[in-house]
Parts: C-alpha cells; structure tokens; sequence
C-alpha cells in the first residue's frame, strides 16, 4: 500500500467472525486479517444477531455490529445514516476505501461514494438469479446491480465469474479483476475410512445433492458400509425432499443431515471423513473445495464454474457429469483405488498452498493502492 500514510479501509459484510455462515463470511473475515497485519487499518461493519448495535475489538479491529432492526435496516438494506452516526459516535476516521463484500451495505457503500467520493471495491462472491422472482431476489438483484453500475472496481474469484459478470453487464468490463481466494493452512489428514463421504454447502438444487443421494444408493449394493453426512442448510421443503428421497431409496440410515454448523467446527470436520464430495452443477469459487484439499481429505468433485481453476484430476477423482452415474463412478473409483486417492489428497494439499491469505491479500493491496493513488492524481490535476 502507499508508503507515506497506512490507508483506513472500512470494510462492509453481513458475515464476520464469530457470525459466519458461509464462504462469504470466511473469505470477509480472513481477508480482512490479512490486510490489516500489513496493508492497512480496518473498520468492519457487519450484521448483528443482537437487538443493539454493539462496537468490539478484533485482532486490533474495530468491528462494528448492526442489527436488522428497523432502525438500522430497511429495504434489506442498512442505512448509511445510521453507519455515519455511530462513524462519528465513536470517532471512527473517514475510510480512504471501502471493500464491500455484503449487498446488504449496497446503499450505504455507494451513499458514502457520493458524500465523500471515497472508492469503492465490490467482491462479488456470486451472481443473482436473473430470473429470481421473490421480492428478496428482486432486492438484490437491484443492490447488486448498482454495484456492477458504481463501484470502481468488482473483484471475482474466478475467470468464469469475470466472464458471467461481463457477458450479463457488459458495462464492467475494464473493471472486474480476478483475484482467487485464499485457504488457512491445515495439519494433520485423514485416517479416516473413505467410505465415510462429507458434503459441506447449503441445500440446493444446483448443488447436485439428488444425483448424490441416488448415487449413494447404488454404490451401497456394491459398498454396503457406504454413509453420507450432509452439513449445510437450506430451504425446509427441499430438506424434506431430500430425506423422502434417501428413505424412497432405502439409504436413510446411510445418509446423515446435520443442518447448519459453525464454519470452525466444519474446519476441524473434514478431517473426520474419508472424503469430501462436491456434486455442484454451478459454483462461482467453492471454498469447501479448496478447504477439503488443503486439509488432505481426498476430494471428489466436478469441475463446475470456477471449480475448474483450481481442481485437477492430480488432486481430486473428478465427476464428470452431474448425474447419478457419473456420481457413483466417481465414488467406486476412489473406493477401489486407496493409494491413488491418497496421493491425490497429498497433491492437492500442496497444490492448496498456492492459495495462502497473505499472498491473496497481497493481491488485493496492490488494487487498493492503484485506486487511491489514480484518485489522488485525479485531486491534484484537478
């Protein structure tokens, strides 16, 4: 970052350590980390699950929690009113930059932008269903639009993210920057029988989990001591569906629905299974991946989206196709071939290390101070 003065980033995601939820909050929370060791001092604005807004201390950061209360939160959205008042209640200074990870600070990130012509960052961490027809689709798919619209610059994880945001909004071209996440090294491996399968990720249709459960059961007739533990939440009807399904195929004991857990107990899970699977049919990234890989669980997986950047058939038995064919191939080969899979699982932790938070960070600190040095040659020309 510049030389002369340590840049304020004020950095705006609904999800931050200890309230994460998803890879979203992970990457938030780790990124900020890292940054703010080397590159710069950071404000964090976040969601909170109390009724008060409350100001905490993180590794020398000032975390900010905003509940989802009408004063604080309207329109899925979070005031910029309400961030200013308490900006100045605790004396917080003006940020040099502001990172938003969270559609939900949208507003209140482009309002900052206008007042203070303070530049924006958006990390699109995924793209919102063009056809979403609820009223919270419609919502942020507005939020996120605007952001694609004003911020100056949108960074994704993945090339094919940057060519899905292009091709829907041809407008940020020029703008979007690849930028992989990182992962948090891991000791240890896995001991554990691979028969034993994790998936980790919420509960939806185009995570591929139907061809999962019809996959388990036909490996069964042939693997008997088969099981599946499934980790993530999702839509109620859709859980149902899904345990109807396993009970219809006759594998409800063999597959397992924990619900949701706290990504730090998700950490120290992998390595309680013989392999993590990941059937998505779309994944803008995927850090259940790249975490099962550095981790040194065997991995099997699709090559799905952004996947494809980082996954590899030396690191991972890949599924070719998102059916329940492909699946339980997949699943047999790796059942059948336990030295390959654990040279695999040994590669791809290797492999993992290429994606250290320091050096994503370093990434993300070279754009921050091309942004505020262009804006501060913009000042004095003007």
């Amino acid at each position: 970052m510049a030389t002369r003065t340590t840049p304020h980033l004020a950095v705006m995601t609904s999800e931050y350590h200890p309230e994460i939820i998803g890879g979203l909050g992970t990457v938030a929370t780790a990124l900020t980390h890292a940054l703010s060791s080397r590159y710069a001092r950071a404000t964090v604005w976040s969601a909170s699950s109390s009724p008060n807004a409350t100001k905490q201390q993180d590794r020398g950061i000032s975390v900010l929690r905003l509940p989802r209360s009408p004063q604080y939160y309207q329109s899925k959205a979070f005031s910029y009113k309400r961030i200013a008042e308490l900006s100045a209640k605790y004396k917080l200074p003006r940020p040099h930059l502001i990172h938003i990870h969270s559609l939900e600070f949208a507003d209140a990130a482009l309002a900052f932008k206008r007042a203070h012509g303070t530049p924006v960052v958006y990390t699109c961490h995924s793209l919102i269903d063009a056809e979403g027809r609820t009223s919270k689709q419609r919502i942020s798919r507005r939020l996120q639009e605007q952001l694609f619209r004003l911020a100056d610059r949108i960074v994704v994880p993945s090339r094919w993210l940057q060519r899905e945001v292009e091709r829907r909004y041809p407008k940020t071209k020029g703008r979007t920057v690849v930028i992989p996440h990182g992962v948090s090294p891991v000791s240890g491996s896995s001991r554990v029988p691979l028969h034993k399968l994790l998936y980790v990720g919420r509960l939806l249709v185009s995570k591929g989990i139907d061809p999962l459960i019809e996959a388990v059961a036909d490996v069964r007739r042939t693997h008997p001591d088969i099981h599946l533990t499934l980790v993530g939440d999702g839509p109620v009807r859709y859980r149902d569906r899904l345990r109807r399904l396993a009970a219809s195929r006759g594998i409800a004991s063999r597959v397992q629905m924990r619900g949701f857990l706290p990504h730090d107990r998700v950490k120290r899970l992998y390595r309680s299974y013989g392999a993590v699977i990941v059937p998505s049919r779309q994944e803008s990234f995927c850090m259940v991946a790249l975490e099962a890989m550095a981790s040194g669980v065997p991995l099997i997986s699709t090559r799905a989206g952004g996947l494809r950047e980082f996954v590899y058939s030396s690191h991972a038995m890949i599924i070719r196709s998102t059916d329940r064919r492909a699946i339980a191939a997949a699943i047999r080969t790796v059942l059948a071939n336990p030295e390959l899979t654990k040279r695999r699982a040994s590669a791809a932790r290797k492999h993992a290390r290429r994606y250290s938070w320091p050096a994503t960070a370093r990434r993300y600190a070279a754009l921050f101070e091309r942004l505020l040095a262009s804006r501060g040659s913009r000042r004095r020309k003007g």
